[in-house]
């Protein structure tokens, strides 16, 4: 929690690279409102808290090579207590939402690598 009274989740955004077996994740902010934080932090220690539905978020990053992403609404999953929550994107028209659907090319994760490096 901050003193402006918003709320913070560090989280994973799953991207499937589509020549690759092993999954590809970009560590990226959430924020929540005061209930959804507050559940999330009920259950963070849940080991069957992924079986909880998604929680409304917002992205609180902006992802280099996108139209701006900041404050896009999102969906945040818990998977586990100890594992950072999964971001799911939305259907729609932004072109996050079509990458994590249809999966990226090794060459787009190495972009991604970039960016968060």
């Amino acid at each position: 929690m901050t003193k402006s009274g918003r709320f913070f989740i560090r989280a994973v955004l799953p991207l499937r690279v589509v020549d690759w077996d092993n999954p590809y994740r970009i560590g990226i902010w959430v924020e929540l409102d005061r209930v959804a934080y507050a559940r999330v932090l009920e259950l963070w220690d849940d080991p069957s808290q992924s079986k909880e539905p998604s929680l409304h978020a917002k992205l609180a990053n902006d992802i280099p090579s996108f139209p701006s992403t900041c404050g896009m609404p999102v969906r945040l999953q818990l998977t586990g207590p100890k594992t950072r929550p999964d971001v799911l994107v939305p259907a729609g028209d932004h072109p996050l939402h079509r990458e994590q659907c249809l999966g990226i090319t090794s060459h787009r994760a190495n972009e991604y690598s970039t960016y968060f490096a």
